[in-house]
This record gives structure tokens, sequence and C-alpha cells, in this order.
């Protein structure tokens, strides 16, 4: 199952407690296996498994932050893409992010309204600044490290004396939301953008308003002054962006080319080069002086929401909701680090029936086929227009079912040539086989499960609940049950041939994604938002094992025919395989 990004903040309230209780997590090891994996497929460089708000580089060029949309902070290594440090900032989704300019602060905020200033090199949370009344969407640093401008949906902009602690000086200062916030190079004065079409200058020593401009037409989303203070760029929906003479406030160029609105905007620490982003999912270069695009940089599923040169202008940082990072090598104009595997969350897993080969399919709307024992990738298709969300093989192995949401399709493939193997069934997203491969199961974001004949896709039977959306469906290895997850973080079961329900097994702490069954019946495997994996005894309607290997949710379980191992596939882009008890 494809979740909707953002975590429920109940669940952040629990990841909250822990780590309050527990202080500040260790330098993760990303990479490493947790006890009982046998084995990953896939890199975790730059995945983090969750939509990202806002990137900033280190001063030194030494780590990359990310904000996500968890209420995590990520330091990256930049050099290798690995994770060195993960921060839990705030108890909701983050929006905004920024380095001080001697690296020795951190600040990031978002929807629980406060600015949370945070050691980088420890993690350890130094302050807390309250005082917005609603989301704070941009962070700014002034030149000297001394004062934080931040500004947000309340509408106001906030100058945070660091050095004094004194209340901030509290800017009413646009009509509308305020997501867009910037010193200039001097120190002397902020600039701030707003949805109500102004882009106004204050004094950072007395807040009082220094210039105005307002007949540009845009709701802005993004600001961007170049090094030099010169140049002054905004943007938002209407996909143009415009360039001012910062002093004279006049407009000096229009930069269009985009397809959607625009997120983000950039320059380059020679003043050359602005970067912009956009929900056309794409990265573009251009000459701030003329508006002509140079480049056009692809490789994001999703909205590009976040930009960020580094120190020496060798490379360009780009974050998406797709849940990926990407370091873009300014010479050459590819990723410094190519996706390893699926190109973001991996959705559905299967092993075939003679336990050779593993499939999987993701976000990226392809089917692969590996080798589990080679970690190796033979086969890929590209099956659907949209992504892949569930994946099954037929109980002969002749046939490989892929279902997609977006495509409300389930298409079946040849898994030896990848060639489709017959007609697609308009049918929901999820899908499950009968043992004898009579019955096709098919669920996704419905109160319902639908029964149907596999060949002809006529309904046979629907099981129903009263009000519970259900995600993922499996049958039991004995035909004789169907089990469901729920996006309330339970198991439903019911009896295939007349619907009585099973009790419903409670214990994840966000929607369920996937479920599998071991091939005797003996264990029940389920997966979810809250990251973690499940082995159920279904007789006993109890839990036997958790595990946790995933950056973000876990979409796709499945048991290896012998029952000895199961894959899991998450939201960071990997599988990892299990020793089962």
């Amino acid at each position: 199952m494809h979740p909707a990004p953002p975590r429920p903040a109940a669940l952040l309230a629990v990841l909250s407690a822990a780590f309050l209780l527990g202080g500040a997590p260790p330098a993760p090891a990303p990479d490493a296996l947790p006890e009982s994996a046998l084995a990953r497929i896939g890199s975790r460089r730059l995945r983090p498994g969750t939509p990202i708000a806002a990137l900033a580089f280190a001063p030194d060029g030494a780590h990359l932050a990310s904000a996500g949309w968890d209420g995590f902070v990520r330091l990256w290594d930049p050099a290798t893409g690995r994770e060195t440090r993960r921060i839990l900032a705030g108890s909701e989704r983050l929006a905004s992010l920024a380095i001080s300019p001697d690296g020795r602060t951190l600040a990031a905020a978002g929807f629980d309204r406060a600015v949370h200033l945070l050691d980088p090199s420890t993690g350890a949370e130094r302050a807390r600044l309250e005082g917005h009344a609603g989301a704070v969407l941009c962070l700014s640093f002034s030149p000297d490290g001394g004062t934080l401008a931040s500004s947000g949906s309340d509408r106001t902009v906030r100058l945070w004396d660091l050095s004094s602690g004194r209340p901030p000086s509290a800017i009413q200062a646009h009509a509308d939301i305020a997501p867009a916030v910037a010193f200039t190079p001097d120190g002397s004065a902020v600039v701030s953008g707003g949805r109500d079409r102004t882009i106004r200058t204050w004094s950072r020593r007395d807040g009082r308003p220094l210039r105005i401009l307002k007949d540009h037409g845009l709701q802005v989303a993004a600001l961007a002054m170049s090094p030099d203070g010169m140049l002054l760029a905004a943007a938002g929906e209407s996909r143009s962006i415009r360039i001012w003479n910062a002093p004279s406030g006049r407009e000096l160029a229009r930069a269009e080319g985009h397809a959607s609105g625009l997120n983000a905007l950039a320059f380059s620490p020679d003043g050359l080069t602005l970067a912009s982003a956009s929900d056309d999912n794409t990265v573009r270069l251009w000459d701030p002086l003329t508006g002509k695009e140079r480049r056009i940089l692809e490789g994001h599923r999703h909205n590009v929401s976040s930009l960020a040169f580094s120190p020496d202008g060798t490379s360009l940082a780009s974050g998406s909701w797709d849940g990926t990072i990407r370091i873009w090598n300014l010479k050459t104009f590819k990723e410094r680090f190519p996706a390893e595997g699926h190109d973001g969350p991996v959705n559905a897993i299967a092993f075939a029936p003679g336990g050779g080969t593993l499939a999987s399919a993701g976000d990226d709307g392809t089917i692969r086929i590996w080798d589990p024992t080679a970690e190796r990738e033979i086969r890929r298709v590209s099956a659907h227009r949209g992504f892949a969300s569930t994946l099954r093989f037929s109980p002969d192995g002749h046939s490989l079912a892929s279902g997609s949401a977006t495509e409300r399709a389930v298409r079946f493939f040849d898994p030896a040539t990848g060639g489709e193997a017959r007609p697609a069934l308009a049918r929901g997203g999820e899908i499950a086989f009968s043992p004898d491969g009579s019955l096709l199961a098919t669920g996704g974001d419905t109160i319902a499960v639908h029964l149907c004949d596999a060949r002809t896709g006529r309904l046979v039977r629907d099981l129903q609940t009263s009000d519970d959306p259900l995600d993922a469906v499996v049958f039991s290895p004995n035909g004789q049950s169907v089990a469901a997850g729920s996006s309330r973080g339970t198991v439903r079961r019911w009896a295939a041939a007349d619907g009585k329900e099973a009790p419903v097994l409670e214990g994840h702490l966000g929607g369920v994604f996937a479920l599998a069954y071991a091939p005797d019946g003996s264990l029940l495997a389920s997966a979810g938002e809250d990251s973690t994996i499940r082995l159920w005894d279904p007789a006993a309607n109890r839990e036997t094992r958790s595990w946790k290997a995933h950056a973000g949710g876990v979409h796709a379980v499945a048991f290896s025919p012998d029952g000895r191992t199961l894959a899991s596939g998450g939201s960071d882009g990997t599988i990892v395989l299990w020793k089962v008890p």
C-alpha cells in the first residue's frame, strides 16, 4: 500500500516521549543490519523515507541537514551519502531548517509552532523558542549569527535575539501566510514574502518597514538573495520567477519554464546561477541576469520542495516529497549517488513459488526480479504509469500480478520474460490469489475486501467492515481465511466461505500496509506506518515478535516458500531479509 506521507500526530507524540525519556539518539549506522536480519538489497543513502521539507549545508560543507515530515532532522555526509545523525525536533511535521554561520547551531521548526535550536554535534536541544501562533514555515540566520528570523502561517515575521534571549520582535508583516524570509547579506534588514502578493523589507534593528514590492502578482512561496545583495528573486504558484535589482526594486528579468508552481529558490555561492524547485518534479538552473534557462535536472518523482548549494558551489542538493534527497554534480549535471534498487519506496514483495527469485514493486512504477542469494537484480519491468502497490505470484508461478492504486488496475506479467501474460482487470490496487488460484481478493482504501473470479474478474462476495478502510489483503495458505490490514493499525480476518469475522489483531501504532502468511499458516506477518514488522500467532490471536530496520514506513512483507526467511520492503527504497524464528 502507498500511504499518505504525513505521520499521525499520535505516532509522533509516542516517538517524542520515547526520545525525551531516553535522551538524544546516538548517531545511527544506516546500513548496519539489526539482529535477525540476513541481508539488505538496495541502499539507504540519501533516502530518509519521508517527504523532505527543507535542506541546509553546513558552512564548511562537512554535512547536509534535512528536515522531514516525520519530525526528524537528519545529518548526511555529502561525500558518501550516508546518514550520520538523526535528531527528533518537535512533535509534528517539520517545515523549515537553517544552520548558523559558525555551524554550531541548527534551527528547525514546523507545525508545532516552536523553533528548536539544536546542537548538530550531539543532537541536544539548546533552546525552544515559542511565540508563533501557527506553523513556522521559514527560518534565516543573520550573517553574524546573532539574530534568527522566522515567518509562518500566522502572517508574522519574528526576529529572535539569540545573544540576549530577549522576547522576539514580532512584525505584523503580511495579510496572508508568510512562507519566505531571508536576511540581506549585510545583515541590516530582512526580506519577507507572503501569499498576499507582497514582498516587504524590514529593518533588523527596529522592525520598521523599508520597502514594499506589490505589483508583481506573485503569491510568494520562495525568496532568495544573491550573495552580493544586488539581486532578489521570488517565485510562487504562478510558475514564473521574478528577479529584481535589490537596492532599487527595478525588475531585471523573468524566468519561465516550470509547468507547475515553485517551492524553493537558491543562488549559487558566486551568484551566477539561480536554482529553482517546482511541483513539476524538476530542478532548473537559470542565468539570473537574463532569466535564460541553462539546465533541467530530472529524477524526482514528486514535488521538489527544497534546495541547497554546497559552500564550494560544486554541488546542488534537492529534496522532494518522494522521500529522497539528490545531490547533483554541477559539472556533469548527474546525481552523485544514483539509486541502488528501487528509486523510491518499495510497496510490495513476493517470492516465486520455487523460492529462487524475489519480485518487488515500488513507487517508481517498476517490477524488479531479484536473485535474493546474490542480492542481484535479474529483470526489470515497467509495469504501471503510476506507482505499483501490490504484487503476487499465481500459485503455479507462471503469472505475476501487480496492482496499482493510481491506475485502479491489476496487470498480469510473465515473470520469465517480463511481457504481459493477459489483459488487465479494472480492480483496486491491493490483490491476493487464493491458494488454488481460482479467487482473487482485491481491496485498497475501501471498507470492503472483494472476492472475485480470478479468470473473469466477476464479483463473488464482499467482506465488509463498518468504517475501517482496508489497505492490505492476503489469503491464508489453506484458503479458508482472508486477512486485511486497516488504516487504524488493526488486522481484520474473515472466513472466506461465509464472511464470519475472527478476533481483531491490534498492536501497530499506524496504518497496516502489508500482510503475509507463513507457508504452513502458523505465522502472520504485518507491517506498517510505525516502521515495524510484527509476527502473529493467528491461532492464539497474539503477537510473538517485532522487528524494525527501515527508515520510514514498511510497505511490503513476504515469506520465502520454505518459511525460513521473511522479506520486508520500506519507504527508504530497501529490502531487508529476516531469519524467521
